[in-house]
């Protein structure tokens, strides 16, 4: 399992001046590309793309620091934001596309910028259609509208929440946002642990390379990190294969935040890692077809969406105050995303879900991720309901394998 990291780096290794993060000693590294510098050595020079790679994959049981959620993954530095935090579209779209080509099964894009270009479109749209999950963080701007590429239909949008379960006042709100992570808020301590209330993972400030600390960040680029790292873990149990059975997974499973059912403030909710998993796990989920793939040409900027004062915590060795540039205010208008629930079809063979003509094993475990799903849930879809009781259940799968083998009657001309 290969999650790319398209951000300002990560201090993966000792080169040069640059030195590797203590805490990522254990972690795997697939190699990388600095599309900053146009050489084979992503080293992070800012200190926000080694942040959330610790999230996503820090070492873990090693006596030591913290611990990353997919801790097993192998994790593929690509730079694109500078030691400013400041990029461009292209150079993002180029990475998108850099990672999908060297077989990256998710993107961790803890970045955003206001502009709807094609060229960034058409990347995500280009790995989505390889089978490629792509997370992205939905901005800082306060409630404004999702940044880009998190608005973009088949990327998975990220909103941040607090210790309370409240959003944090950063987090843009919108129509195009599927789940919502811890993003943290270092203004309140509401855990009362003494500390602002961040996300805390092992980085450097800025040009101290050799320099590292533990330190809370908060912004969604810190929650970001969270739902590309349960996307991560899904895949790799094989329980959800494809960009949209992993977003219907997540979605299904999210514990539901604010007004009820799917907001515009936390999406479907807060994600549920454990749930997810075991969700998958007692309903396989069928792989639906990717679109077409397109390719991706030139834009504008894109900037962190890491809102980033953080402060040093208790922990080993102590570190100067990180910064970095938080994303802008976005004046982009938004493009609505998909709702997670499947497209419902109707084929004219009984039990033939996927309208192959022939009633299959697919078309018994498509019925069957569907298990337990009532009218309302995102991964409810009537056509599955064959008993239309608003329930997918034992009958309706029964239906199915009855009919195992059924083919469609061929006509002679």
């Amino acid at each position: 399992m290969t999650i790319a990291v398209i951000d300002t780096g990560i201090a993966y290794e000792t080169y040069g001046v640059y030195v590797q993060a203590p805490d990522l000693a254990g972690t795997t590294f697939v190699p990388g590309w600095d599309f900053v510098n146009n050489d084979a050595h992503p080293n992070d020079d800012e200190g926000h793309g080694t942040h959330v790679a610790g999230t996503l994959a820090q070492t873990t049981n090693n006596s030591y620091g913290l611990a990353g959620i997919a801790f097993g993954a192998r994790l593929m530095p690509l730079k694109v934001l500078n030691d400013q935090g400041t990029g461009s579209d292209q150079v993002v779209a180029d990475a998108i596309v850099w990672a999908t080509d060297h077989g990256a099964q998710v993107l961790n894009l803890s970045l955003g910028g206001t502009a709807a270009g094609s060229v960034l479109r058409q990347a995500v749209d280009y790995a989505y259609n390889h089978g490629v999950v792509v997370v992205a963080a939905a901005g800082n701007g306060s409630c404004k509208a999702v940044e880009y590429p998190a608005a973009y239909a088949n990327a998975i949008a990220v909103a941040a929440i607090r210790f309370d379960k409240t959003r944090a006042y950063y987090s843009n709100c919108g129509p195009e946002l599927d789940v919502a992570a811890p993003g943290g808020d270092l203004n309140v301590d509401q855990n009362g642990d003494g500390y602002g209330d961040g996300i805390l993972q092992q980085t450097f400030s800025p040009g101290k390379y050799g320099t590292f600390g533990y330190w809370f960040y908060h912004g969604t680029s810190m929650a970001t990190p969270h739902v590309a790292a349960v996307a991560a873990l899904l895949i790799s149990q094989g329980y959800a294969t494809t960009p949209d059975a992993v977003r219907a997974v997540l979605a299904h499973t999210a514990l539901d935040l604010g007004a009820a059912g799917r907001d515009n403030e936390f999406g479907w909710g807060l994600i549920q890692a454990n749930d997810a998993l075991i969700y998958a796990a007692a309903s396989p989920t069928a792989t639906p077809s990717p679109s077409p793939t397109t390719t991706a040409t030139a834009s504008p900027s894109a900037t962190p969406s890491a809102t980033t004062s953080p402060t040093a915590t208790a922990t080993p060795s102590s570190t100067a105050t990180p910064s970095a540039t938080p994303t802008a205010t976005p004046t982009a208008t938004s493009s609505a995303t998909p709702s997670p629930t499947p497209t419902s079809v109707s084929c004219a063979l009984p039990g033939d879900v996927n309208c192959d003509c022939t009633v299959d094993i697919v078309d018994i475990m498509t019925v069957a991720s569907r298990w337990g799903t009532t009218a309302g849930d995102p991964l409810y879809d009537a056509a599955y309901d064959f008993d239309a009781n608003g329930t997918i259940d034992i009958i309706d799968i029964m239906f199915v394998a009855t009919r195992f083998l059924d083919q469609c009657a061929t006509s002679g001309e």
